[in-house]
């Protein structure tokens, strides 16, 4: 009797694994000409890509030809992001990446006008972020304490904040641009507690317009079109909860906001909202269902306030965005949740001879 039970309950395991990893499976993985793990950047259509080779350089591809965007020594790491704009590009830098294991380093930081290969520096920091239609960028210095914004075009446009968090040395803020004047972005006080700062540059007034209840909470914040989303992710279970809130910019008030999602749970968050105006995605933990944490992908439809689980991988930490792509990744590998998935067969420009005068350019093969 008991070997049968045993039988069956190892069975049933069996079965509960096989229809978990077919779940996952569905989802579709992103396919590309190019090896995944030097992949930097692809573009929406796939008609340009920059990736990485390990002797530290920095390639831009497109039309069949290779450019050479920058040089680093053996080992150097690039990452490359962007805005919904496609304006700009931002690329870090990463000389020590095999030789430094610090989480507070600094990288260089440069900008790169989107499908080209020339770059042009703008500084060191961590968490580079466009603003205003490519037009601003912003990063934080870490050992300085201070963020950092600078005019793309007119780089004499420069200015400097500096924050009051000296509880958490791993503390990275969170940076909104509403206008060339008004900024926001969150910080600790001595506390250790969240908070949402409003920056008035003409006048150089601060002014606290949310603090959090308490130290383990997190805040995010992202933008997209006239509309903030806010929220809010516990950090302990003795105080969990999450939240996610909806604010106008166009005359913005923090206290109008409305509550659009709430959970009992902790979510990891990553609120990613460039997408679609209609959806919002997030990492959601599903211990509701499975009475046990887990976390997954999931979307909030803005307009019915459901939200509906993408992912059934059982550890996502993070969403990707990268030109339109929403991307989960995990193991190596790249689960797409938004966008298409296979780019191998897509017809690129036709090929052009290559001048001999451009030594900077070669066939790819």
């Amino acid at each position: 009797m008991k070997r049968k039970t045993s039988f069956s309950l190892g069975l049933a395991f069996l079965l509960l694994f096989t229809i978990e990893k077919l779940q996952a499976e569905e989802l579709p993985l992103l396919e590309t000409k190019q090896a995944i793990n030097n992949l930097r950047y692809l573009a929406n259509d796939g008609k340009f890509t920059y990736y990485q080779r390990r002797s530290g350089s920095l390639l831009f591809s497109t039309n069949y030809k290779v450019t050479e965007v920058m040089k680093g020594e053996i080992g150097t790491s690039y990452n490359i992001t962007n805005s919904e704009h496609k304006i700009n590009l931002v690329l870090t830098k990463d000389i020590t990446y095999h030789l430094i294991y610090n989480i507070r380093k600094s990288y260089q930081i440069f900008i790169i006008p989107y499908g080209k290969h020339i770059s042009k520096r703008i500084g060191e920091g961590v968490n580079p972020k466009l603003h205003l239609k490519d037009q601003w960028i912003s990063y934080y210095e870490p050992y300085e304490n201070t963020l950092i914004f600078q005019n793309i075009k007119r780089s004499v446009l420069s200015y400097k904040i500096r924050l009051k968090n000296k509880k958490n040395p791993y503390f990275i803020p969170q940076v909104i641009m509403l206008s060339d004047n008004t900024i926001l972005f969150t910080d600790l006080n001595a506390k250790g507690i969240p908070g949402v700062i409003l920056f008035e540059r003409n006048s150089k007034k601060l002014e606290a317009v949310y603090k959090a209840d308490t130290p383990y909470q997190r805040i995010e914040l992202c933008r997209l079109g006239n509309q903030l989303y806010v929220g809010e992710f516990g950090l302990s279970r003795l105080d969990p909860g999450s939240y996610i809130s909806q604010i106008s910019t166009d005359k913005f008030d923090y206290l109008s906001r409305k509550v659009i999602y709430e959970s009992p749970y902790n979510d990891i968050g990553h609120i990613r909202c460039k997408v679609d105006p209609n959806k919002l995605y997030f990492v959601r933990n599903n211990k509701a269902q499975a009475k046990k944490e887990y976390y997954e992908a999931a979307v909030l439809d803005l307009q019915s306030k459901k939200v509906k689980t993408l992912t059934s991988l059982k550890f996502v930490t993070q969403i990707t965005y990268m030109d339109g792509f929403l991307l989960v990744p995990q193991k190596g590998k790249y689960y797409v949740i938004h966008g298409k998935n296979d780019l191998t067969k897509v017809d690129l420009l036709e090929r052009k001879k290559t001048s001999s005068s451009d030594p900077g350019q070669t066939s790819e093969k």
